[in-house]
């Protein structure tokens, strides 16, 4: 049986809490005041609510400050610090810090962008201080810092400007944590503000020893996912899920003796930046022991383990790779393999293997046995067989040739890492956001909850903690084992109008860490009323004469539907087609028409498309485009100093929706849309260089909504827009490989997807699209060039109606800007600001709940609309900024 050690901590806490004094701070009270007027030991209970600017500076040893459920510590402009750990003699000792969220420190002198160093929790010079149960987010510099015996256990951290953890000094453990979202929205500037070549990203430790990460989910930082960097000693990485990580997934570089552990590593090191891709990386290090790790590889791109040696004061030397898993969805290594940066030096390594590595005893799932995935040498990668042939490699491992590649919880747990790999929770959707009238309803929101690791969850239970109010929400579990969701329902009968929140935690009899959510809820005063119409499908395309039944849903002023739906709603329809109770039948008339749904007065359009489409095979690359052209036939604007010049390139060129003959002027020339085919697929393989820009156009018809990667090869700079929205953008060629996209939405129906190149040296490109998640090529797509070409075309699959999408948004003002939340969201989704005009003035995507921060200078004194799509889920509301 596991003793569950959050609920054994919170009881030794209460213990000692009674026999310390007690003081109470309030919002708006003073902490530095209380610090300095009581004795060491003294408990400080901070209550629920806003706390402006407060910190944590010449604590006394021993204090503790724990926060009621909805205490938050709210930072401005004027510091980066919510706590230090030094103080005036010295180290400040046996602090703990508890139950706090922690947000909005080391802001500019704007109160936009976040500083590249310091951060909220500086506590490095410290000793022997627990952080627990803390949520740190949308904070300049690193989120947590750790230093002497510092113990941060069960904490959130997300949404930093730089990274999420850093220290250095001995003794610190992190653990059951979730580290997220770091480095990756900067002040409304997706990725890479702090520039994680240098520092940023998921963590970054330098000069430490006896550092223990454990049972920690680490995703989707810009960077490396945890990385240690210099004169690091005795590091244990153990348990942890690495995943999705922009760079390597666990990088020990320049540094000493290391156990990596136990840990499931997959798809890191697929985006545009990733520098060094691989799951695993010693750089310099050693002695270095890799045993019992599951890695999974994109089959878009990524690496598996590799082991570096770049002459630096630390060797990579007695670096033992055994007893791992490996999951390779491609055909371009190296899975594993040895790399050396140092010249002539490295033959003592490569000939003689001197500095004593090792790779053995390991399994490997790859598409084809005879491929050439392993590397010993600098050079190329050589296949299996070979590999064994230098220095006894491989013994005692196993290569299973498969096209139908394991899951991780289809895999065996590695023996010795049973109890390290127990289940573990982690919770996708971690805040939520009703608003609603007196009297009226919303939608439902999930929270889902899977399991970090192997196993099963057993007996998951759920305990709310009312900060506003009581019994206004019900938590309703379905599905079992690892595949389970809380269905978070609102009841505001008899509620009062005002501003509501509650603490959900997620608990299960086997697993050790209890994670939480959040609901918010407002209440307005107001009656529901019809303002609009949800209506869908919500991007419909068809072919002449097919008919489609459309579904509306009328909504209130808070994009909420109805309680009761109005009987009189009417149908009217542009073109040659016609509508009769929602159902539409095209014409034969090609184009975009306009469908229109209408009662008492409030009316709402949703454009429908009549066209006709050819498969789009994606075993080749993309032969067809929609190219501007100049007057010579020429599809290269020719400008000078074009990284510079922002004259010379198109208007809101993210946004066109081309089509054949529309004539767009760049620096003064006009240029055509023009239809134009390459048989082999290699786009301009034969132009020369110069300085230049090209666009090209193709409308993707999907069967379904799904979510894909653009795979793409190129020679020179190359942006990709899909519907609007930019998912890859590199300034360089490709060095020679297939790169992937960022995971992009095809909506059910027609996707706008522009491809620019720009380049001063040479114009070649090639393009298809592949499944995000296991990259295997697509059956269900077809193409337009807006034509008339092509065959008829059937798309078909469910709809929802509005009452089916649980989703949530908000916005709020904070320190000069706009923070937009988006809540109700299980995986991708994306968040758009139009103007009442229709023009966007922010798109972003992101994954799970989120929040994003779009500065006032961006935005006039007007009334925007704010929308939110994640899959077949819409939500759209308007807010006034001023």
């Amino acid at each position: 049986m596991r003793l569950n050690l959050s609920i054994l901590l919170t009881a030794f806490a209460t213990v000692s809490t009674l026999l310390a004094a007690e003081v109470v701070i309030n919002p708006g009270d003073d902490w530095g005041a209380a610090i300095s007027n009581n004795p060491a030991g003294t408990v400080f209970i901070i209550k629920a609510g806003i706390h402006p600017d407060p910190e944590i500076s010449d604590a006394k040893n021993g204090m503790q400050f724990i926060g009621e459920d909805g205490a938050i510590a709210q930072g401005d402009t004027s510091g980066m610090y919510f706590a230090t750990g030094y103080g005036p003699n010295g180290k400040i000792e046996d602090v703990v810090i508890k139950n706090i969220e922690i947000r909005g420190y080391g802001l500019d002198r704007d109160g936009n962008v976040g500083y590249c160093d310091g951060g909220p929790l500086s506590v490095h010079d410290s000793k022997n201080w627990l952080l627990e149960e803390l949520e740190v987010h949308h904070c300049g510099g690193t989120g947590i810092t750790t230093g002497e015996g510092t113990i941060v256990r069960n904490c959130w951290v997300h949404h930093n400007f730089q990274q999420g953890f850093g220290g250095k000094f001995s003794g610190a453990t992190v653990e059951g944590c979730e580290n997220g979202y770091n480095n990756v929205v900067i002040d409304g500037v997706d990725s890479n503000y702090c520039a994680w070549e240098h520092s940023a990203g998921g963590s970054k430790w330098a000069i430490c020893s006896t550092l223990v990460v454990k049972n920690c989910w680490t995703h989707h930082n810009y960077g490396p996912g945890w990385w240690t960097d210099i004169s690091n000693e005795d590091i244990t990485y153990t348990g942890c899920l690495v995943e999705e990580n922009v760079s390597m997934g666990i990088f020990h570089e320049i540094s000493g003796n290391a156990t990596i552990n136990c840990n499931i590593s997959r798809n890191n090191g697929i985006g545009p930046n990733s520098g060094s891709n691989f799951q695993l990386h010693v750089v310099s290090s050693g002695p270095t022991e890799l045993w019992g790790n599951i890695m999974d590889v994109h089959a878009s791109g990524g690496a598996g383990y590799q082991v570096t040696e770049n002459g630096r004061e630390y060797l990579a030397q007695d670096v033992d790779f055994h007893h791992n898993i490996i999951v390779y969805r491609h055909t371009t290594g190296p899975a594993v393999g040895m790399g050396c940066q140092i010249g002539g030096g490295c033959d003592a390594v490569y000939n003689d293997n001197a500095q004593n590595i090792d790779f053995h005893d390991n399994t490997y799932y790859v598409p084809d046995a005879s491929a050439e995935l392993w590397q010993w040498d600098v050079g190329d990668c050589v296949d299996f067989t070979t590999f064994k042939t230098y220095h006894s490699f491989g013994r005692g491992s196993e290569v299973i040739e498969t096209g139908d590649f394991p899951d991780i919880e289809d895999l065996d747990c590695p023996t010795g890492c049973e109890d390290v790999l127990a289940p573990e929770i982690i919770l996708r959707n971690r805040r939520m956001h009703f608003e609603i009238g007196q009297g009226g309803s919303a939608s439902p929101q999930v929270v889902s909850v899977g399991n970090m690791t192997m196993g099963t969850l057993a007996d998951v239970e759920t305990d709310i903690s009312y900060v506003n109010g009581s019994g206004w929400l019900n938590v309703a579990r379905s599905g079992s084992g690892n595949t389970q969701k809380l269905t978070n329902t609102i009841d505001v009968s008899g509620v009062s109008a005002g501003d509501y929140s509650a603490k959900v935690r997620v608990s299960a009899s086997n697993a050790d860490y209890v994670p939480w959510y959040w609901v918010h809820m407002k209440v307005t005063g107001e009656s529901p009323a019809l303002t609009s119409f949800d209506i869908v499908p919500s991007n419909a395309v068809c072919s002449p004469e097919q008919s489609i039944k459309f579904i509306a849903t009328a909504l209130d002023q808070w994009d909420n539907p109805l309680a009761d739906q109005p009987s009189d709603i009417s149908w009217s329809v542009t073109g040659d087609g016609s509508v009769s109770n929602g159902t539409y039948t095209a014409g034969t008339e090609i184009g975009a028409h306009t469908l229109t749904v209408s009662s008492g007065g409030v009316s709402t359009e949703q454009p429908v498309r009549v066209l006709k489409a050819d498969p789009l095979d994606m075993s080749e690359n993309i032969k067809d485009f929609l190219v501007l052209c100049a007057p010579g036939g020429s599809p290269k604007l020719n400008v000078s100093n074009y990284a510079g010049s922002s004259t010379h390139v198109m208007d809101d060129e993210h946004l066109l929706t081309p089509a054949p003959g529309d004539k767009v002027t760049v620096g003064g020339t006009d240029y055509t849309w023009t239809i134009m085919h390459d048989d082999d697929g290699q786009w301009h393989d034969d132009a020369g260089g110069g300085e230049w820009i090209a666009y090209f156009a193709i409308t993707v018809l999907s069967t379904k909504d799904q979510w894909v990667r653009y795979n793409v090869r190129h020679a020179g700079g190359m942006r990709i827009y899909s519907n609007g929205l930019k998912v890859y953008g590199y300034n360089s060629w490709d060095n020679r490989r297939a790169v992937a996209s960022d995971p992009a939405l095809l909506e059910r129906g027609a996707n706008q997807v522009i491809f620019k190149l720009a380049s001063n040296t040479y114009p070649r490109f090639s393009a298809h699209i592949d499944d995000a998640q296991s990259g295997g090529l697509l059956t269900d797509l077809y193409y337009t060039l807006d034509d008339a070409a092509g065959g008829d075309l059937t798309i078909s699959g469910p709809m929802l109606s509005r009452a089916m999408r649980p989703l949530g948004i908000s916005v709020r003002r904070s320190a000069g800007r706009y923070v937009l939340d988006v809540a109700g969201v299980e995986g991708s989704h994306e968040v758009r600001v139009l103007s009442l005009n229709g023009r966007t003035v922010f798109v972003r995507r992101g994954m799970g709940e989120a929040a994003y921060m779009i500065p006032r200078s961006k935005m006039a004194s007007s009334v925007y609309v704010v929308s939110v799509r994640a899959g077949e889920k819409v939500l759209r509301k308007r807010f006034i900024g001023y």
